[in-house]
């Protein structure tokens, strides 16, 4: 059986926006969104905002189930039937 990898963040799913909305709970963004780049924590005023998103986020095991998704019905039903010959793994 062959493994397939599928990325959520910005393929699947709205990582980002979702991140976004965490994030500025707990402070301002201070630079232009979308990011452009992945180092968090100096895009926040204060940068601890970023912290505490990511530690949010880690202890809400479900929090990946609530992003946007970026891909609809046939995608997913894609997705299903592949998971029938090959492991299918989300990564981000």
């Amino acid at each position: 059986m062959i493994t397939v990898q599928l990325d959520i963040d910005g393929v699947l799913a709205d990582w980002d926006d979702a991140f976004e909305h965490l994030a500025t709970i707990f402070g301002e963004r201070i630079t232009p969104f979308p990011p452009v780049r992945w180092t968090t924590r100096a895009d926040y005023d204060p940068p601890e905002a970023s912290d505490r998103a990511w530690e949010q986020l880690l202890s809400t095991p479900w929090w990946w189930c609530s992003l946007k998704p970026l891909v609809f019905g046939d995608e997913f039903k894609r997705i299903a039937k592949l998971s029938r010959w090959a492991k299918v793994y989300f990564v981000t």
